[in-house]
């Protein structure tokens, strides 16, 4: 299905009307209703990833976030070695 975007209006819970652009259907005449989706200010938001969407951005996220955990665990154990390191070099170097 082709889109485009275009000047939509919607009524809040309040009774409040607002306006704003989202992408609408391209065989869509004015008058025409379309979902549009928006947060409790009333502002348009983007539409809400599907099921397989959500799945696939917490996986990322769970691998980003496993990879910065091993970063800084291997990155801590390589900064403790190097000052043992230093330390017992120096400590050699006085005997």
């Amino acid at each position: 299905m082709s889109t485009t975007s275009a000047t939509v209006r919607w009524t809040m819970p309040d009774g409040g009307t607002h306006t704003g652009r989202a992408v609408v259907p391209v065989n869509a005449s004015a008058g025409t209703r379309v979902p549009v989706w928006t947060h409790s200010r009333g502002d348009l938001v983007s539409w809400p990833p599907t099921e397989s969407e959500a799945v696939l951005r917490s996986s990322f996220a769970g691998m980003g976030a496993a990879t910065v955990t091993g970063c800084a665990v291997w990155g801590s154990a390589r900064a403790a070695r190097a000052l043992l390191d230093r330390r017992g070099m120096r400590q050699w170097a006085l005997e």
